[in-house]
């Protein structure tokens, strides 16, 4: 059932979604009981995905806040899992513009993935790519030492700032007022932006446009 509920979730069908995982969770629950780290709480981060995708995202933050209280109490704080729910939550807050939490978040779960993964670990470069937008939001730069992706390579910053916004974009389905709002900037720096990126050859004219 969770499988089918994100598969038309994706297809952006949400009230057959919300109906799948609704049941998916309730019957892991019933199967595996309320603290199971694995089916609940893998449903319950489903879930999550589909408030998001919603827009409820008071909601996807609260199901994300349960995710990481049960791989805390079960893991304690350094598994690989509670990385991830703490990228998830990260994730929330900064759909609901607090960068501030978000960046401590997307710390917090660095600072784990790279003690368990290395510094050349796609997830700590997707976590990298976030966390650079986290500061552009709050007016910061990167700094490079917190940002450097390996001992021979450092992460370009324009380049991390380009693809947060593109990957922002991407997930709001090229709707700039809703991306700028997540990267916390206005829509005409947003379209500034991209003006340059076309400029630079790095975007169609239609995606500048849309």
């Amino acid at each position: 059932l969770e499988a089918l509920g994100a598969m038309v979730m994706f297809q952006r069908r949400f009230p057959e979604a919300d109906e799948l995982l609704n049941e998916s969770l309730r019957l892991n629950r019933e199967l595996y009981g309320e603290d199971d780290v694995d089916h609940v709480a893998h449903a319950l981060g489903t879930l999550a995905v589909l408030r998001t995708k919603q827009r409820r995202l008071p909601e996807a933050e609260d199901l994300n806040r349960q995710v990481l209280q049960m791989r805390l109490d079960h893991f304690g704080d350094q598994h690989p899992q509670i990385a991830l729910s703490l990228h998830n939550l990260a994730h929330v807050l900064m759909r609901q513009g607090r960068h501030a939490e978000a960046e401590e978040s997307f710390r917090e779960a660095l600072a784990i993935q790279r003690a368990v993964y290395g510094d050349e670990h796609p997830l700590v470069v997707r976590t990298l790519r976030y966390l650079a937008g986290e500061l552009v939001a709050l007016g910061r730069r990167p700094e490079r030492d917190t940002l450097t992706r390996s001992r021979a390579e450092r992460w370009d910053l324009e380049r991390l700032e380009r693809e947060y916004i593109l990957e922002c974009l991407e997930e709001t389905h090229w709707h700039q007022g809703e991306a700028a709002q997540i990267l916390g900037i206005n829509r005409r720096t947003l379209y500034r932006k991209l003006k340059k990126y076309r400029e630079d050859g790095l975007l169609a004219d239609h995606q500048v446009l849309q």
